[in-house]
């Protein structure tokens, strides 16, 4: 039985047209990256061989972070969770399936069409090495197996350990938002990693903080000569090979316990949910009321009103939700562990003035709430579709542009007030630096037009995706891709500001002018 199981998950999701998506998102890196000059990778390669085992590894490394981290989420956190959603679960626990047979077979299947969508790696490689204009002095021999060794060292060890956290907490939380927030926990600890490599001292604790691997490569390889990375195979051992034996050794572990604690339930109870009320069997007296009645209005403020109404409503929910705050928690946490460096520049310590603590704040806050705001964009468009309340909420007396208006209002202010939380935080920072000279100013212009102004642009433009297609993770991969297309448009010669959305200087202050 568990063969059909596994059957009727790859036909679900070859069905799909976001799986294909993520299959062309994987070939085209991959692709541009070996047959064209304007997408690098790979870092500064110089004169090693392009094609080279180390340069392949590098790829791998980073396409396992974003893209990697995004897809298996988006794949793998729903293979449960949808059957909750589409209200089959009672359906399904009610019939001969066996645990085992139910949670085995769509984890199995699930993960098959990761490998299948992460194989674009491989064709994009394969591919793109035999193009005509490449100039073959800089390549090595075309060799299957100098492709398959980086995409099994990162990009499979990687998909499947998030595979079996991200459909643990799918299976246990019953709400994709936990989902999403793994995947910036991981963004984090990835960058916490990056932080401590700085340190000689560190790096075997950044090399076990590090989800991805890629640092344990970087450490295993960062003596090599130029003859060495072109030559070389990448060996599966050291940093990288502790590295991925741990992350390993989690991953199964979560999944075993989550498989454990997994029950079959008519009615639901995920993380974070209250626990249903049984209902009160004593007998009701029946009451005759009058119905209301429904006065039209028809006043000039209505469509303000309406509008207040619904983005006090969306910013409540935002703002306290479990999730929302879990977001918040990480940045503050990166904050506090690079505080020490948050008056360097260059290896060189300055005076903590107002405009570095804030353009300190600011740069990893941006980053994080980058992920929240592409996740909570789809949440918002999809909410009242997801709890089968859109048609209602569609007819309701209101303009179109009420409710997609206030979502984006409701979520910026979030991001914003989440933000404004930062300036506390850089004083405290200045005064335990010995540094008295506040400027209020200087924080409430840089957080605004560096940091505000732009995730709220970012905002806009992932409910108008969202908005346009059919499908949330659609929706999702279309807004990654327009992130990668901004990455290497310059490096494509499209570094016209008119070419690129979101990419004008509004921000008024530098710490360079001041």
């Amino acid at each position: 039985m568990i063969l059909d199981v596994i059957k009727f998950e790859l036909k679900y999701r070859l069905n799909r047209p976001a799986t294909y998506l993520y299959f062309i998102l994987f070939f085209m890196l991959a692709f541009g990256a070996v047959a064209w000059d304007g997408i690098n990778l790979s870092g500064a390669i110089g004169k090693v061989k392009q094609n080279s085992s180390f340069v392949l590894h590098n790829m791998a490394g980073i396409m396992g972070l974003v893209p990697g981290l995004f897809i298996v989420s988006a794949i793998m956190g729903v293979a449960i969770l949808r059957d909750t959603e589409h209200k089959m679960d009672a359906i399904l626990f009610t019939t001969t399936i066996s645990k085992s047979t139910y949670f085995h077979g769509r984890f199995i299947g699930s993960f098959l069409i990761l490998l299948g969508t992460s194989s674009g790696f491989v064709f994009g490689i394969g591919t793109g090495l035999l193009m005509p204009w490449l100039d073959q002095t800089k390549l090595l021999p075309w060799q299957l197996s100098k492709i398959m060794r980086p995409w099994l060292a990162f990009i499979v060890t990687n998909m499947f350990l998030l595979a079996c956290i991200f459909f643990s907490v799918g299976a246990l939380a019953r709400r994709m938002i936990f989902v999403y927030l793994q995947a910036v926990i991981f963004i984090a600890l990835y960058v916490v990693a990056q932080t401590l490599i700085g340190n000689v001292e560190n790096i075997q604790l950044a090399v076990l903080l590090d989800p991805i691997g890629f640092y344990g490569f970087q450490v295993d390889t960062r003596y090599w000569t130029i003859a060495e990375k072109s030559n070389l195979d990448v060996p599966f051992s050291g940093y990288l090979r502790q590295n991925r034996f741990v992350w390993i050794g989690i991953a199964l572990a979560i999944y075993l316990v989550s498989y454990v604690a997994f029950k079959f339930r008519t009615v639901p109870q995920g993380l974070f949910s209250k626990k249903a009320k049984l209902p009160n069997n004593s007998p009701v007296k029946a009451e005759t009321l009058a119905l209301p009645i429904s006065k039209g209005s028809f006043a000039s403020g209505l469509f303000w009103f309406q509008f207040w109404v619904l983005t006090k409503l969306y910013y409540k929910e935002t703002i306290r939700s479990v999730p929302f705050i879990g977001f918040a928690l990480i940045a503050f946490i990166i904050l506090l562990i690079n505080a020490e460096s948050a008056n360097q520049r260059y290896g060189q310590e300055l005076y903590p003035v107002s405009s570095l603590m804030a353009d300190f704040a600011t740069s990893y806050a941006t980053v994080i709430f980058m992920a929240v705001g592409l996740f909570y964009s789809g949440e918002m468009i999809w909410k009242e579709k997801d709890i089968r309340f859109d048609q209602i909420f569609d007819a309701l007396p209101t303009l179109n542009a009420v409710p997609l208006v206030s979502k984006w209002l409701a979520l910026t202010l979030s991001i914003g007030t989440v933000l404004l939380l930062t300036i506390p935080m850089g004083i405290l920072l200045q005064l335990a630096k010995g540094f008295t000279h506040i400027e209020l100013g200087v924080y409430l212009q840089i957080i605004f037009f560096q940091s505000f102004v732009p995730l709220a642009i970012s905002l806009a433009l992932g409910l108008v995706v969202q908005s346009l297609v059919d499908n949330k993770f659609t929706g999702y991969a279309l807004h990654i891709l327009v992130y990668i297309f901004i990455l290497f448009a310059n490096d494509l010669g499209l570094n016209h500001s008119l070419f690129l959305f979101n990419s004008g200087e509004m921000y008024l202050l530098r710490y360079e002018w001041l």
